[in-house]
C-alpha cells in the first residue's frame, strides 16, 4: 500500500486521487464505506507521524453519494 511508500520515500506532500480506489492489505474492497474509513485512519496516522501533507480526493456522484 501507499503507506510503505510514504514510509520509505518520507514525501513532503502526498496526493491520494481517489479515496475509493485503495485498499488495505488485509482487505480487498475498495470503495467500501469501511475500508475508505480505516485506509483515512491510516494515511491520518502516518501524516502526523511524519509531519506531511496528505490531500484526499473522494469522487461522489450528482446525489451526492460515494462513486465507485
Amino acid at each position: 500500500m501507499v503507506i510503505k511508500f510514504i514510509e520509505k520515500y518520507k514525501p513532503k506532500m502526498v496526493i491520494i486521487d481517489s479515496i475509493q480506489t485503495m485498499v488495505m492489505e488485509d482487505d480487498f474492497k475498495a470503495g467500501s464505506l469501511n475500508t475508505i474509513k480505516d485506509v483515512i485512519n491510516s494515511l491520518l496516522a502516518i501524516s502526523k507521524q511524519l509531519n506531511i501533507i496528505i490531500l484526499v480526493i473522494g469522487h461522489v456522484t450528482k446525489s451526492c453519494q460515494l462513486a465507485g
